[in-house]
């Protein structure tokens, strides 16, 4: 397989995966809403700006599909629900219709989220935990696996489901990462020492070791190698879940006291309310990914994200 496309490939795990593509000789074609941003333009040999709904009769002859366009933060799904399911949900199910309609069997790599589990009952959290997302970004991405089972099983296709963790960090080289303004842990942390100004906490009384919410980290370099072995490895037309992640949490205090160390920086820490729909602990129980498809993180203890960082925001 060399002919791949991966939709959202102007955002931060879907441009990263494009850059691991390029790397191993594949032929990829880019999908996005946005505009390929200019650093990107030389991993991506054919970029279509259009809606994944419109574009499934342009992208049927391609061996391999990984499927990262989508919205995906969980406060403002719970003031917009609507927008989530449409974006995710009806999206999807558009494309995986056109593609059956064209009798395509290829491989269709999902990016999807522990947010499907909720709030676990265990962990680390394995594969057979009971998916009970707690906020609408959740059951969006738990609808899409349904409806991707679905499809495998009626159109004969194989795929694989990535529920990841908390995708952080920047490519090693400073060639991709985080937009600006972005809304995870790792760049708020940054740009708010970079702009010199106060590090938001959200909550810190949740049942944790210091009352902060603890989750999974794994580099988005790893998750985009991750994607890249999802599509090498023959399966029968089925729906593969897995999860993706390290088996290790950090706090929020941790991260942050982590980073203003290695920084030298003495910016100011505000906590906040807590956002409605968070769980105070997510940690993954990756092994069965990391047995069958021979992939190991490399790139996700902390020390290591926080120098990718470094290099992406100059501080």
């Amino acid at each position: 397989m060399k002919r791949v496309v991966v939709t959202g490939a102007s955002g931060y795990i879907g441009g990263q995966t494009c850059i691991e593509l390029k790397a191993h000789g594949y032929h990829v074609t880019g999908v996005d809403l946005r505009p390929l941003p200019e650093h990107l333009n030389k991993f991506v040999d054919h970029f279509i700006q259009k809606n994944i709904s419109n574009v499934a009769d342009q992208i049927s002859d391609t061996e391999g599909i990984v499927h990262c366009a989508g919205t995906s933060l969980v406060g403002p799904s719970m003031k917009d629900p609507a927008l989530y399911y449409q974006n995710n949900v009806g999206a999807t199910a558009r494309l995986l219709e056109i593609l059956g309609w064209n009798g395509w069997h290829g491989r269709f790599v999902f990016s999807s989220s522990a947010s499907v589990y909720g709030i676990p009952k265990t962990t680390p959290i394995p594969e057979t935990s009971v998916v009970n997302p707690i906020n609408p970004y959740g059951r969006s991405k738990a609808f899409c696996e349904q409806l991707i089972t679905d499809s495998a099983r009626a159109y004969q296709f194989s795929a694989v489901t990535l529920r990841y963790f908390n995708a952080c960090g920047a490519d090693s080289r400073g060639r991709h990462g985080q937009e600006p303004d972005a809304t995870h842990i790792f760049a708020r942390i940054f740009e708010a020492i970079k702009h010199n100004r106060p590090i938001e906490i959200y909550g810190n009384e949740y049942p944790t070791r210091d009352g902060t919410c603890v989750r999974d980290y794994i580099h988005v370099m790893d998750l985009a190698e991750a994607h890249r072995r999802a599509l090498e490895k023959s399966l029968p037309p089925s729906n593969h879940i897995f999860n993706l992640g390290t088996r290790h949490g950090y706090s929020v205090l941790e991260i942050v006291n982590r980073i203003k160390d290695i920084l030298k920086s003495d910016a100011i820490v505000e906590f906040r309310a807590p956002r409605a729909g968070d769980p105070p602990e997510l940690i993954a129980s990756s092994e069965s990914f990391k047995n069958f498809f021979e992939w190991e993180p490399t790139h996700s203890d902390l020390n290591t994200i926080i120098k990718s960082l470094k290099k992406w925001y100059h501080v």
